[in-house]
């Protein structure tokens, strides 16, 4: 056992530091490809401005635009988003007609957001219904009339 202890240590230490995956909120597929999706995602903040968030709505990675924000206000308050395409560059070649979006980070503006096991199912399922409501629908819509 003692001989397994360093080893042991090391694997646990790097599972810790690891920056790993958060999972995920929620998934909407969609039978386009992920670039498709991406230019209608473009769409949606032109025709619907107020849903930029109030900075740049890209983060982490500007150039791959790996992860985009969105900002919603309602009459319970702003809330903001999170969301990226499942997969990688290989899965979307793999996958031309078919793609993911992934709603990885919720929560009221000005806080802390959320990723999924931090949310109870209450608030987990009001930022759910907010987001489908006032971001998928109008990305769905925009979709539709390519």
């Amino acid at each position: 056992m003692s001989n397994k202890l360093p080893f042991l240590t090391i694997i646990l230490i790097a599972l810790v530091s690891c920056g790993g995956t958060h999972g995920s909120i929620k998934h909407w597929y969609f039978m386009y490809s992920k670039n498709k999706v991406d230019e209608a995602i473009d769409s949606v903040f032109v025709r619907f401005p107020q849903l930029q968030f109030p900075e740049d709505n890209t983060l982490y990675d500007h150039t791959s635009r790996k992860y985009r924000m969105c900002y919603i206000v309602d009459s319970v308050g702003a809330d903001v988003f999170t969301f990226k395409f499942y997969g990688n560059e290989k899965y979307w070649a793999d996958h031309p007609n078919y793609s993911r979006l992934s709603l990885t980070h919720a929560g009221t503006y000005g806080h802390r957001m959320n990723i999924n096991y931090e949310l109870d199912e209450s608030r987990k399922n009001r930022l759910i219904n907010k987001f489908e409501q006032g971001f998928v629908k109008k990305l769905e819509l925009i979709l539709a009339e390519f």
